[in-house]
């Protein structure tokens, strides 16, 4: 393969392959934080059918937004998890992945995998995704939800035994001196959503993966874009 970091690489293989297991090359060796488990980063990646050598998805690059892969059991397609696992920010790092470690005996037919083929993965790892709020603590609003944050970071919401707004309302409780967040952007976030009725959890990322939500819709983008949402393994060297 050839391509600078950061950049769409060019890959070319023979095809047909058919892995038994996953393995990896570091193609551009990082040097900056390594990936842990559990933890996300920020990728760009290219995917490839092995048996057939056709390009599945690639995204990322260039103008395109990064992706958010987690480095997690429960999140990633095992291969894929294996592939960023204890690798550096900075790196290039290039797999084989069979099948058993992808989509299996089902294949995936949305995006042209048949039942037992193998995939070729290529990812750059750009950043590591931070799993918690670092701004100085903001005054609480009265006759809003209480927030208290443990050790590492994990909220907990205390509703009022007041009625609920009628009207949006927004506060901050940890003010950030990063850049704004424009109209049309998309960000990585750790979120918990509560029922202010019953004051049950409806939806959370902690204790699974930052999202990353595009700010013109709902639904996480990265969740939309990447073929890779799957169970995963822990990683290994």
């Amino acid at each position: 393969m050839t391509g600078d970091l950061g950049a769409a690489p060019t890959v070319t293989f023979k095809n047909g392959i058919d892995a038994k297991s996953t393995q990896r090359t570091m193609v551009i060796e990082g040097t900056g934080d390594e990936v842990t488990e559990g933890s996300s980063a920020e990728v760009a990646y290219s995917i490839y059918n092995g048996a057939t050598g056709k390009l599945i998805e690639s995204y990322g690059y260039a103008d395109d937004q990064p992706v958010t892969f987690a480095a997690s059991a429960t999140q990633l397609l095992p291969g894929l998890a294996k592939t960023i696992g204890c690798a550096k920010v900075g790196s290039r790092v290039a797999s084989v992945i069979p099948a058993a470690e992808a989509w299996g005996a089902d294949g995936y037919a949305d995006v042209g995998v048949k039942a037992g083929q193998s995939l070729v993965a290529v990812i750059d790892i750009e950043s590591l995704v931070p799993t918690r709020a670092w701004g100085a603590d903001q005054p609480a609003e009265e006759g809003l939800p209480a927030v208290t944050l443990a050790g590492d970071g994990t909220p907990s919401i205390a509703i009022p035994s007041t009625a609920a707004p009628a009207d949006l309302k927004i506060a901050v409780l940890k003010k950030g001196d990063g850049d704004a967040v424009p109209d049309t952007a998309t960000v990585t976030v750790q979120y918990l959503g509560v029922d202010w009725e019953t004051g049950e959890t409806f939806d959370q990322s902690w204790g699974k993966a930052p999202a990353t939500f595009s700010s013109t819709a709902w639904f996480p983008a990265s969740r939309r874009r990447s073929p890779a949402r799957r169970s995963a393994p822990r990683c290994s060297r």
